[in-house]
């Protein structure tokens, strides 16, 4: 990835969920005979104003709060759905005779959910109809 010296970027810690700006002050340009390297030189926002290769932090680089966010977003739903699913792979293998409910359509379907009686057959149960008691 390629930056302007004076640009400001996000660092994305890989270690924890921490994220601070930098000012990449320098960039070095290393020519060999076979091969090109560029690396940066970042100013980080502490008291000392730390200069540090961005080559040498455990981060990841975004140009832009907007990019970041989505990509912090995107994480987060991957996390969340990885976390689901595997609750519901346990639940399928675990639990045998389980309701298992229908998510109710857009149209205003009824919250029906199938009922595993056993031996092959299973019963249709509207979960509307079932009396909730809330007291512990």
């Amino acid at each position: 990835m390629r930056y302007e010296v004076g640009q400001i970027v996000f660092l994305l810690s890989r270690k924890d969920t921490k994220v601070f700006p930098a000012q990449i002050i320098e960039e070095i340009i290393s020519k060999k005979m076979d091969s090109e390297n560029i690396s940066y030189i970042a100013r980080l926002p502490n008291k000392e104003q730390t200069e540090i290769c961005l080559d040498d932090l455990a981060v990841d680089v975004f140009h832009d709060a907007v990019t970041l966010k989505k990509f912090m977003i995107d994480s987060a739903k991957s996390a969340i759905s990885l976390v689901i699913n595997n609750a519901s792979e346990i639940s399928s293998r675990v639990f045998e005779n389980t309701i298992q409910a229908s998510h109710p359509s857009d149209d205003g379907e009824s919250n029906l959910a199938e009922v595993d009686l056993g031996g092959g057959i299973k019963g249709k149960l509207n979960l509307n109809d079932i009396p909730l008691d809330l007291h512990v």
